[in-house]
């Protein structure tokens, strides 16, 4: 049949066309791309701020972790590209991991099915969109015609309920809380995440300081019985924790995250706090 007039006006051969559906840019499992895929015309939008927030890093350490994970992109092209299956797995491996780690699971699809598609996307990350961040605006000119956008959706971050009692659970005092030991091998997560070992030690570094701005406001909420709000917190805690596989941690922030009896909830905090300690310990003596 001939095409209507709409059709006409409306595609050409010279179109850009991009299915997001078949991107599907956040399902994680491998699936074949289109190598027909251009990507000349299309701006790549990464939210570093909502980001970062979700991840309890700052913008600026999360753009230190994106540079890493570029540098290393580019560090091992070599071995992506190479015969050596061995080189190639690991490579593979260790930026898999890093594109789940910085939530570019767009960049993890690419990477196990066009590796062309892969750096042609690093690219447009480093050149486009670093320079658009640095210079914190970018306008299009008048006479140019606007870039198509494929913009990676935000994570929404989901507010704390406002569930109060209205006598409160009581208040918890930390101060007297003693280091619980369990060991926790930096070098047997960078193993298990294949990913470098002072990178690891940064993430921790940073659930550390993030811990240390969440546990006040779990100890406030507790106080206004805002049983909600602390498994939330207790989610948030545990997610970070168990990325980074410091499971005896992550352990008691379950406990939390999906406690329902107010009266556990100080010795699961306290419980939280003392492993807490420990491990900010272990990577004081590792730092130093």
């Amino acid at each position: 049949p001939e095409p209507t007039k709409l059709e006409e006006t409306t595609k050409t051969d010279d179109d850009l066309e991009l299915d997001l559906d078949s991107l599907d840019l956040f399902d994680d499992t491998p699936k074949e791309v289109e190598p027909e895929m251009e990507l000349e015309d299309v701006d790549i939008n990464i939210d570093i701020k909502t980001i970062s927030k979700s991840m309890g890093f700052s913008e600026d350490d999360y753009q230190e972790f994106l540079d890493d994970f570029i540098n290393t992109a580019h560090e091992l092209e070599d071995d992506l590209r190479g015969n050596d299956e061995d080189s190639r797995t690991e490579a593979l491996e260790t930026l898999s991991n890093l594109s789940e780690m910085l939530q570019l699971l767009f960049m993890k699809k690419f990477l196990y099915n066009d590796i062309d598609l892969f750096y042609k996307t690093l690219s447009k990350i480093e050149n486009n969109y670093k320079e658009v961040q640095s210079n914190d605006l970018e306008t299009t000119p008048n006479n140019e015609e606007p870039k198509e956008e494929v913009v990676i959706p935000d994570i929404v971050e989901e507010k704390v309920p406002d569930t109060a009692t209205s006598k409160g659970f009581g208040t918890i005092d930390l101060s007297d809380v003693k280091p619980k030991h369990f060991d926790f091998q930096l070098e047997a997560a960078a193993n298990d995440l294949s990913l470098p070992i002072d990178l690891i030690e940064e993430f921790v570094h940073d659930f550390i300081d993030q811990a240390h701005d969440e546990t006040p406001k779990m100890l406030k909420f507790y106080e206004e019985g805002n049983l909600d709000a602390i498994q939330k917190i207790g989610h948030l805690l545990k997610g970070a924790s168990s990325n980074l596989r410091i499971n005896p941690l992550a352990d008691t922030l379950f406990k939390i995250q999906f406690c329902e009896q107010p009266n556990q909830l100080e010795m699961l905090i306290k419980d939280y706090w003392a492993h807490f300690l420990s491990l900010e310990n272990q990577i004081n003596v590792i730092s130093n």
